[in-house]
């Protein structure tokens, strides 16, 4: 029959389910950001944390991120010392591929994140990969699309991202040129949750100064800046 223009629907892939690794359902871009974030806030809760860790989780992102510009313009969600990680799923690149681990994004196809903050995030990642030898991270410009931290960084809030890559962005299956169900990778899932357990320990110690960048740039000038002057 007939379908009237504007009639809500959903393209029919199925229930959600795991294959070879992955993860399969109509939409993982923006739930699998979703339960990553609930996944790492029970694990928090069970923990003794120095620093308060909230999860903001916004609707209407696909349509121009009205729900991230309706928190930036409430009192009561966000205030400017706030230290924002946008989360969601990006699609897959050449360079940040599925299996690689859970990505460090820089920026996305609208603009580049907190350089400080994302440095500080990726010496948790470098801290976490040395004590857990099964995580996995990558740092990647995802020019796929534009998330809420283009939001949040337009409206001088200190923001950074991550994300996992995506198969089947959009429920598009460009090989076979029809409708898809999007996947994740289950292991990419799983180390984008230990990241965010392990930012929510730290977040009480966050270098915004590039402190240790610093100071192994200093060490290098003392051992070979006196070549300058021979």
């Amino acid at each position: 029959a007939a379908v009237p223009a504007g009639t809500p629907g959903m393209f029919d892939q199925g229930a959600g389910r795991m294959r070879r690794g992955k993860f399969y359902s109509r939409v993982c871009d923006d739930l699998a950001g979703v339960a990553a974030i609930l996944a790492a806030m029970q694990q928090l809760s069970r923990k003794k944390l120095r620093a308060p860790v909230c999860a903001l989780i916004t609707r209407a992102e696909e349509v121009g991120f009205i729900g991230a510009l309706a928190a930036v313009k409430s009192k009561e969600l966000l205030r400017k010392t706030d230290r924002l990680i946008s989360v969601e799923c990006s699609a897959e690149q050449p360079y940040a591929q599925q299996g690689n681990g859970v990505i460090l994004r820089v920026g996305d196809r609208t603009s580049i994140f907190n350089s400080a903050f994302t440095f500080w995030m990726n010496m948790q990642c470098e801290e976490l990969a040395k004590i857990d030898k099964t995580f996995r991270y990558q740092r990647c410009l995802m020019p796929g699309g534009s998330c809420e931290g283009t939001v949040f960084d337009s409206h001088g809030y200190l923001a950074a991202a991550a994300c996992v890559p995506l198969g089947n962005y959009h429920n598009m299956d460009r090989a076979n040129k029809k409708i898809g169900p999007e996947f994740v990778d289950l292991r990419d899932w799983e180390n984008e949750v230990k990241l965010f357990t392990r930012l929510g320990e730290e977040a009480h110690n966050v270098d915004l100064k590039f402190g240790a960048l610093k100071n192994r740039l200093e060490t290098r000038y003392k051992m070979f800046g006196k070549l300058l002057r021979t």
